[in-house]
């Protein structure tokens, strides 16, 4: 029966953390101790440790004992009286009340602060972040520091923590919990040209950002925009996009749209025509010759659709825009410039 009650001890310490081991704590100041010293009543004594982290002694004056465990402690304070005062001393120090801990949590968190430990009470990183208000939007939550004096600063990453059957890692006085900022916050790419709202977007904190994304972060194109000949600025360099409207960009990219290259295009309408002047070609860059005709309005009264020419620079072409209709012969694709004219009629 002694040796399951034992058992259950034992195992009872190992999994709840109020059972941490005292020895293996760590002073710290405020920490108040008492000393005995075997066959030397008039050592006893108890003290404080100072916010210096020292403790004052009799004979040794003050004594460096914070970072130390209990048994470090009563080990070193046994050396130095054994040193110059006493003959193999036996010295015992206990822990009469230990001080509360304090911590530091930083970085992205919602409300950075520092944490008060009570006596007697416990506190893990996963806790104190969420004690001070949990990750911000904007934190990157695979870099937390936990930095600890005199040691090396260790990486932890939350969901690691988090994940079931982790082990708690707890925290000492005087320990800072630093959350990192996502690389990628408070960073922008910016798109200018012909797109409903130019300016600066947000650059996503996944990375995630193409150029089909940035054109509808910023309105889409507007009627006379292309998706043709875009450019990207980065670092001062210009370039063309690699994959189409799919092309990864970096924060600090600035987009260019460009104008669709077939505004301000036109072709010259002459002769016995409707409306004469210039007609704008679209904007998909398509227009022919019997289109142009019709939505200028289509010969006047004394038009001959059988006598039409083109002129292309210094070249003139005639065709019979009756044989192109009536399906005889294929329709001619016009150019920027051309001029067409209706010749009369004779009858």
């Amino acid at each position: 029966m002694y040796r399951l009650i034992v058992f259950l001890l034992f195992s009872l310490s190992s999994l709840h953390p109020s059972f941490a081991r005292e020895d293996a704590l760590t002073l710290k100041p405020g920490d108040v101790l008492s000393m005995k010293m075997a066959r030397h009543d008039e050592m006893s004594a108890q003290f404080k440790i100072a916010i210096d982290g020292t403790a004052p002694l009799q004979f040794l004056n003050q004594v460096k004992l914070e970072g130390l465990t209990l048994q470090q402690a009563t080990d070193k304070v046994t050396a130095l009286y054994n040193a110059d005062f006493f003959k193999n001393p036996i010295v015992t120090l206990t822990l009469v009340e230990a001080a509360d801990a304090t911590v530091q949590v930083m970085g992205a968190v919602n409300q950075p602060m520092a944490i008060v430990i009570k006596r007697g009470e416990e506190r893990d990183i996963v806790a104190a972040i969420q004690q001070a208000g949990g990750p911000t939007a904007t934190a990157d939550t695979k870099n937390i520091i936990l930095r600890r004096e005199g040691k090396k600063p260790i990486r932890y990453r939350l969901d690691a923590l988090q994940a079931p059957g982790a082990s708690p890692v707890l925290l000492q006085n005087g320990d800072e919990v630093a959350v990192g900022f996502n690389q990628n916050a408070n960073k922008t790419v910016s798109i200018i040209g012909e797109v409903t709202t130019p300016g600066a977007v947000a650059y996503p904190l996944d990375g995630n950002m193409t150029i089909e994304r940035l054109l509808g972060e910023a309105g889409g194109l507007t009627q006379i925009g292309s998706k043709n000949g875009i450019r990207i600025v980065r670092g001062g360099r210009e370039f063309a996009p690699n994959r189409g409207l799919r092309t990864r960009l970096l924060a600090g990219d600035v987009v260019k749209i460009p104008r669709n290259p077939n505004v301000g295009k036109f072709v010259t309408m002459a002769g016995h025509i409707v409306k004469k002047g210039k007609l704008a070609i679209g904007l998909d860059g398509r227009l022919s010759l019997s289109t142009a005709i019709a939505n200028a309005g289509g010969p006047a009264q004394l038009g001959d659709l059988r006598k039409v020419d083109l002129k292309r620079g210094s070249q003139t072409l005639r065709y019979n825009v009756r044989d192109i209709r009536g399906g005889k012969v294929r329709d001619v694709p016009l150019q920027h410039g051309d001029t067409i004219t209706i010749q009369e009629r004779r009858f």
